[in-house]
């Protein structure tokens, strides 16, 4: 896991963080059961109500702490993308729950495996960082057995991809690295692409398959958006090998040549939002055309500014499962967990939903009974939204995601303290003549068509799409487990 006191003796997991999720955990899953399912006032810590009969501090009535005790982490460094501290505990830790309510502590004790099959934590935890399975006699299919029932109740499918290290090209020689690497390149793939600039280009299959189907006929993605602001200053040239997809490029007579992108700027979506919010994109090896230079000068930055909504992070989380029976394992499969609820606060758009994008909020009690029309937090809950939840709110398709452009220079060691000055003062002018410096905004749609249905359409579709021989997605092929009936 990555974890911010990696140089701090016994760091490890954390009580603060994990605790308040294994409470909202077992309150959704209490609230599973109906609308008649309750929770004793001696669960709480404080049962105090507020004047709408719910509690207002909703914290279970356990204490819990982590301790590595002599096993020593394997400290790890990997640029991912940058210089980034990784922990590894090879013997495990130990997890100290206390607890004076029999009937809590039973709770606790039947939703925990499960409360760790679907979870992860610490920085980037969506992506596969900070999993940890309970120790146990249990065997893999067992786990995974479960794992599926509990994903099977708010879907009719459950999605994974399995991987073998001898399949995988690693770059580094760290512990369960290459489970890392395989998420991040299907991720990649399955939402931004991958195009080095120079010998390998895989497209997004967000953007360039599912993107394409006929209700999205007249409409242009962000990325094509980008390219097309930029192209339209007059000012730049962007540039690859085919030249395809980009609004100029050099002909064989190096003339300026336009490419018709279809679509009206005015129409764009946002569409790789919808799989969680990047703070920034970069258009890196921008060429000036008022320059004679052979290399590329500057990048173009786009930052997002989502308005109420200021972080939404992925609703889908990766989490790897080891399928091989040997040690070290070598093989394993990836669960990808989504997470409607997730969905329905970026689409509702309410303020209180809207808050609770980074911190998650838990249902609501009234008199002691759990609410099953309140919000639900977990992945894979059934519950919905209260109507009270978003009554007199924004909706989601009247709303855009801005984002400010900036032109920011190249340099390298190579160049003298003059040759930065200059480069950084064409960079100031070419703001200030193409984007206001820094106030010209592009405004991008979110409204799109298929509501919150979005994420198990998105899924089956991709399912489908690596059901042909030649397709895949990250090189791996995306599988679905579809729940027996009857």
């Amino acid at each position: 896991m990555i974890h911010f006191q990696y140089d701090e003796a016994g760091a490890c997991l954390r009580g603060s963080e994990v605790k308040p999720k294994l409470d909202r955990f077992i309150i959704s899953q209490i609230a599973s059961q109906g609308k008649h399912a309750k929770i004793d006032d001696s669960w709480w810590i404080n049962p105090k109500k507020d004047d709408a009969g719910r509690v207002k501090q909703p914290s279970l009535n356990y204490k819990m702490r982590f301790d590595a005790g002599n096993s020593k982490p394997a400290h790890e460094v990997v640029d991912f993308p940058q210089k980034t501290h990784m922990i590894y505990y090879p013997s495990g830790i130990d997890m100290i729950i206390t607890c004076y309510n029999e009937e809590l502590e039973k709770a606790i004790k039947d939703l925990l495996p499960l409360f760790f099959l679907t979870h992860n934590f610490g920085t980037r935890q969506n992506k596969g960082f900070g999993s940890f399975l309970l120790k146990s006699n249990r065997t893999v299919d067992e786990q995974e057995a479960e794992l599926k029932k509990h994903l099977y109740i708010s879907g009719t499918n459950v999605y994974y991809f399995d991987i073998d290290i001898n399949n995988i090209k690693t770059t580094k020689n760290i512990t369960n690295y290459w489970i890392i690497e395989a998420i991040a390149v299907f991720y990649r793939d399955l939402k931004s692409g991958y195009n080095d600039g120079k010998y390998e280009y895989r497209p997004s299959y967000l953007m360039k398959k599912y993107f394409k189907l006929k209700q999205f006929e007249g409409k242009i993605n962000d990325k094509r958006a980008m390219k097309q602001k930029i192209a339209n200053t007059g000012l730049f040239k962007l540039k690859t090998n085919s030249g395809k997809g980009f609004a100029y490029f050099d002909n064989d007579n190096n003339e300026k040549e336009h490419v018709q992108m279809g679509g009206a700027i005015n129409d764009a979506h946002y569409i790789r939002g919808l799989l969680g919010y990047a703070q920034q994109y970069t258009f890196r090896d921008v060429i000036y055309n008022g320059t004679d230079k052979k290399y590329s000068d500057f990048n173009v930055r786009f930052t997002v500014d989502g308005g109420i909504i200021k972080r939404f992070a992925s609703p889908i989380l990766f989490k790897p499962i080891f399928t091989d029976k040997n040690i070290p394992n070598r093989k394993a499969r990836i669960y990808l967990i989504p997470d409607r609820y997730m969905l329905k606060k970026l689409f509702m758009a309410d303020e209180k939903i809207v808050d609770a994008a980074a911190n998650d909020i838990i249902s609501d009690t009234v008199n002691n009974e759990i609410d099953d029309s309140s919000i639900n937090t977990d992945a894979g809950a059934n519950n919905g939204l209260s109507n009270n939840a978003v009554s007199g709110k924004q909706k989601f398709s009247d709303r855009t995601v801005n984002m400010t452009l900036k032109v920011e220079p190249k340099t390298n060691r190579k160049m003298s303290n003059d040759e930065i000055f200059v480069r950084r003062r064409e960079a100031s002018d070419l703001n200030n003549t193409c984007f206001k410096q820094n106030k010209d905004k592009m405004k991008l749609k979110l409204e799109y068509g298929y509501g919150v249905g979005f994420l198990d359409d998105f899924l089956e579709q991709a399912s489908i799409f690596c059901e042909c021989e030649e397709n895949t997605i990250g090189f791996q092929k995306l599988k679905k487990s579809g729940r027996e009936i009857g």
